[in-house]
């Protein structure tokens, strides 16, 4: 009977992480955490773009540094042609 009762335990135990996955909770995907998680999105963006800019600067073809960071060429283009808007 004991091992009944261990296993009724895991499956209680897997189907609550199963609904937790599922279902995700005000604190763990709320509004004010998902703002957190874009803003921080949007700071990691601005420094890569500073970064691939620094990287063609230093004479790195665009082909190179898409194979280095592992973007497309049109997304290294992209940024790059954003570079030379702003200046």
């Amino acid at each position: 009977m004991s091992g009944n009762n261990e296993s009724r335990a895991w499956l209680v135990s897997v189907s609550k992480t199963e609904r937790e996955t599922r279902c995700p909770t005000p604190e763990t995907h709320g509004p004010a955490l998902m703002r957190e998680k874009l803003a921080e999105y949007g700071r990691m963006l601005a420094a890569r773009e500073a970064l691939v800019a620094e990287a063609k600067s230093a004479g790195l073809s665009e082909v190179e540094i898409a194979k280095l960071t592992g973007h497309s060429r049109n997304t290294i283009r992209g940024i790059l042609g954003r570079d030379r808007v702003r200046e």
